[in-house]
């Protein structure tokens, strides 16, 4: 299933150079595109999308009446990109504040009793939660449109995929596929890293390993702080990690996140060292 997946994301970006390991796709969150889009609304192009101005439905963030119809395809530099499916006659539209399109989503799609992940795929937030409905979808852009904007935190080291486009994919995708694999585009923000501080806190041993991954990227003292605590930690519940190449399975430990937070204490020194 998920080849078929990087298939279909290969066709749809392979025009684009990529700078990135051929196996790796980015995939741009529902937060990181509310974020970025100044307008965000649902059309109907009737099957004349090229030559005419959509029929607009309803626009959730925006105007979306003052665009330049048609749009272009915003240039999204280096790596492949992969979307949910933007076939159809109804689709949402998620575009810039150049009037560039970022992605479309197709809505009204038909049941299916036994649907692909990218048939079933309406987009991802910046946890890993994949949104399989149009409900889902919509409540989470509604949500993130509500709230207040959050503080930005700079981060220890950036791509140079970064420092050509201005973004970034620090996340794993919560699917693998062979040597395949998805990242997520985020923002780093004070909610981000509350959210991380929480889950380093209260999650289980791969929670908090992940945590840790996450915020030891900031340049933030709250950050540095909890995975000081986390070298301390005692009485977490274990979970478990699969190693297929070995057929195997490991349980992790307290000893598993003590050993993560030390680890990641002595790069992010290191990386202070190197600025």
């Amino acid at each position: 299933m998920m080849c078929r997946c990087l298939l279909i994301a290969w066709c749809i970006c392979s025009s684009q150079v990529s700078y990135a390991d051929y196996n790796q796709c980015m995939v741009l969150t529902t937060e990181w595109l509310v974020d970025h889009s100044s307008v965000i609304c649902v059309v109907d192009v009737a099957g004349n999308e090229v030559e005419s101005k959509p029929n607009i439905l309803s626009t959730l963030k925006g105007n979306a009446a003052k665009l330049d119809w048609p749009l272009k395809k915003a240039e999204l530099e280096g790596y492949f990109y992969f979307g949910p499916p933007a076939s159809g006659t109804v689709r949402l539209l998620f575009i810039n504040e150049n009037g560039e399109l970022w992605q479309a989503v197709q809505l009204g799609r038909k049941h299916s009793d036994s649907p692909t992940l990218f048939e079933a795929f309406y987009g991802v937030d910046q946890y890993g939660k994949i949104h399989l409905s149009e409900s889902s979808l919509f409540r989470a852009i509604r949500t993130h449109i509500a709230v207040q904007p959050s503080k930005s935190i700079a981060r220890l080291s950036t791509s140079n995929h970064f420092a050509r486009s201005g973004i970034e994919a620090p996340s794993d995708f919560p699917f693998e596929s062979a040597e395949e694999t998805f990242v997520l585009v985020v923002d780093f923000n004070t909610r981000r890293r509350d959210f991380y501080l929480r889950q380093l806190s209260e999650g289980d041993c791969a929670e908090r390993l992940h945590a840790i991954r996450e915020l030891s990227q900031l340049v933030d003292t709250a950050a540095v702080a909890g995975i000081e605590a986390a070298t301390r930690v005692t009485g977490v519940n274990p979970s478990y990690t699969g190693r297929w190449a070995e057929l195997r399975v490991d349980r992790l430990s307290d000893e598993s996140v003590r050993l993560a937070a030390r680890k990641a204490l002595k790069e992010i020194e290191k990386s202070r060292q190197l600025r």
